[in-house]
C-alpha cells in the first residue's frame, strides 16, 4: 500500500498521496515495528492467540516484507526531512545483516536496499531538503519540487561511515554487508 501511494505521489505529484503513504507507515511500525531487534513481523502486537510472532526478510515469488519496508522507508526518508524513518531502515538492515551475509540469493531486495542506503549521502540529503526548504520558503506541502539529484553518489565498497557516526558498515562484495560497532 505504502509503495503504491508513493508511485502515485511520483506521478502526480499530489501531497496527499505522499501524505497517505507517511499515514500507512505510522500505523506498520505502530502495530508490526520490532522495538528490541528492529524490523517488522509478520503479525500484528496485538494478535491473540499466538505462540511467537516471526518476522521473515527472505524473498520469495514476492519481495519480502521487510525489504519492501526498507525501500518505502528510505523513499519517505529521501521526500521528507524524518530522520526516523532513515533511522528504522538503517535498524532493519543491520538486523538481517548477518543472514544477508550467510544466504544472499534470498535476499535479493533487501540487497536492492542495502545498494541504495550504501548510494546516497543520507546526513547529506536530508541536509540539502532541510536548506532547500528555508532557502525557497517552501511549505512541507511544496517538497515534491525539491530535488537531491546533486548529493547522491556512487556506493563505495570499502568503508561506509554510518549516518548517525556511531556504526560503521563495511560492505564486502564477497562476504555481504556485516556491522560493526565501535
Amino acid at each position: 500500500l505504502v509503495r503504491g501511494t508513493l508511485g502515485l505521489y511520483s506521478a502526480t505529484g499530489q501531497e496527499r498521496w505522499l501524505k497517505a503513504a507517511q499515514s500507512v507507515t505510522a500505523s506498520m511500525i505502530r502495530m508490526f515495528w520490532d522495538e528490541q531487534d528492529g524490523g517488522f513481523y509478520f503479525t500484528r502486537a496485538d494478535q491473540e492467540h499466538l505462540v511467537v510472532r516471526t518476522k521473515s526478510p527472505y524473498d520469495s515469488a514476492l519481495p519480502s516484507g521487510n525489504a519492501v519496508s526498507v525501500n518505502n522507508l528510505l523513499t519517505l526518508t529521501r521526500l521528507t526531512t524524518a530522520r526516523s524513518y532513515l533511522d528504522k531502515a538503517q535498524q532493519t538492515l543491520q538486523n538481517f545483516a548477518s543472514a544477508m551475509a550467510q544466504s544472499p540469493g534470498g535476499f535479493m531486495h533487501m540487497l536492492f536496499a542495502v545498494n541504495r542506503y550504501l548510494s546516497a549521502d543520507w546526513v547529506k540529503a536530508t541536509k540539502t531538503l532541510e536548506k532547500q526548504a528555508a532557502d525557497t520558503k517552501l511549505k512541507a506541502t511544496n517538497r515534491s519540487e525539491m530535488s537531491i539529484f546533486s548529493v547522491l553518489k556512487a556506493p563505495r565498497s570499502d568503508l561506509i561511515a554510518h549516518p548517525t557516526g556511531d556504526d560503521v558498515v563495511k560492505f564486502s562484495a564477497t562476504v555481504g554487508p556485516t556491522v560493526q560497532t565501535d
